[in-house]
């Protein structure tokens, strides 16, 4: 096959799409296919890592409806010969590119892009499972219609979690919704250098991600805190951590190699957000054999059995996080258990080879659909 792989970032961006791209179009090549890769940067000039494909980038910075212009624009171009895009991201501009001659093949779904604007915007605790049945004010009832028009255009849907493929279906959506579940690399943990310490919270910076909740839990059980990641609440959450002599350090944005060290380090990792559709970090916990614990959303128990694999709290629950904090702190026999059985799950279920595979068959199968 010749293939478009497109997303709205790309490595050495943070995020899933980011990462996943360059792994999947290195899959690709290695099955003997031809792609090129499509994403938005802030980053230009940055010189980055060789890599054994052609890759176009647009300005994320530049006013939208010029952006999207240039990005559909050059979405034909590349499409023609090609047997169609991938699309992990910028699926609107997808589904406008078809109106010019563009196959537009799969679209990954990993979350509800509408959901994550209206929390941004307004101070509410809405979950994504009660967003769906949310009366949308008039601009973001355009974007879902025009996000489904745009999914529909696709020849298949996959999600990385079953919960949000009843989310995406239930939009409208026709295509087909395949679950493809993420993959990481199989490793074993490096040697840490001196006694790992602390918790670890890999994560972006919105409300929904709930890391006030983990300050709070925290501070109150005198532990020290690590986040990785940015967002528009890491002034809000500093101020948290002062505010209350937490001792938690933000180190920001880095690379999955630094992630990873960072992770080797930590005794605990945590993710209590109010929603995921397949944590990467978590499965790099897990791969690493740390003791973890997660809130109660239905992307986080797709993965993890409380007391076996990890400890589920509810969601936003504070006494229920120091709780299981402090059992994972003081019993290290049991901690040490959770996080053998989770590095097993983890090597028996989300090696990364293996679900490319999954996602490359689902690609051909597309590309053969009329």
């Amino acid at each position: 096959m010749n293939l478009v792989l497109v997303s709205g970032i790309y490595f050495p961006d943070i995020g899933g799409p980011a990462t996943y791209i360059p792994r999947l179009a290195t899959q690709l090549i290695e099955n003997g296919h031809n792609v090129c890769t499509l994403s938005l940067t802030d980053r230009n000039g940055e010189p980055r890592p060789a890599e054994n494909w052609q890759r176009v980038f647009i300005r994320r910075n530049l006013p939208k409806p010029l952006r999207m212009f240039l990005v559909i624009r050059k979405m034909v171009k590349l499409s023609r010969g090609s047997e169609g895009m991938y699309a992990n991201g910028l699926h609107e501009e997808v589904g406008f590119a078809t109106l010019f001659g563009s196959r537009a093949l799969v679209a990954k779904i990993v979350g509800d892009p509408i959901w994550e604007r209206y929390r941004n915007s307004r101070k509410t605790n809405v979950t994504i499972s009660e967003f769906q049945t949310t009366q949308l004010p008039f601009s973001l009832k355009y974007q879902r219609k025009l996000l489904v028009w745009s999914l529909n255009r696709f020849k298949s849907i996959t999600t990385p979690s079953t919960e949000l493929a009843g989310i995406v279906k239930g939009w409208g959506v026709k295509p087909p919704i395949k679950v493809v579940q993420n993959g990481i690399t199989c490793r074993s943990n490096e040697k840490s250098i001196g006694q790992p310490e602390g918790v670890l919270s890999v994560s972006r910076l919105v409300n929904w991600k709930n890391i006030d909740v983990l300050i709070r839990a925290c501070a109150n059980q005198k532990i020290k805190l690590v986040v990785v990641g940015d967002g528009p609440e890491r002034d809000n959450l500093e101020k948290l951590g002062r505010e209350i002599n937490s001792n938690v350090e933000f180190l920001g944005e880095l690379d999955n190699s630094d992630v990873i060290s960072v992770l080797d380090q930590a005794e605990i990792y945590a993710l209590i957000s109010d929603y995921e559709g397949l944590s990467f970090s978590l499965l790099e916990a897990m791969m690493a054999g740390k003791p973890i614990v997660v809130s109660s959303n239905a992307g986080n128990l797709d993965v993890i059995e409380n007391g076996q694999t990890g400890l589920i709290v509810p969601i936003r629950n504070l006494q229920a996080t120091e709780d299981a904090l402090a059992k994972l702190i003081h019993d290290k026999r049991f901690a040490q258990e959770l996080g053998k059985k989770a590095q097993h799950h983890a090597k028996e279920n989300y090696c990364e080879q293996t679900q490319l595979g999954k996602m490359i068959e689902l690609i051909s199968e597309s590309s053969r659909a009329k």
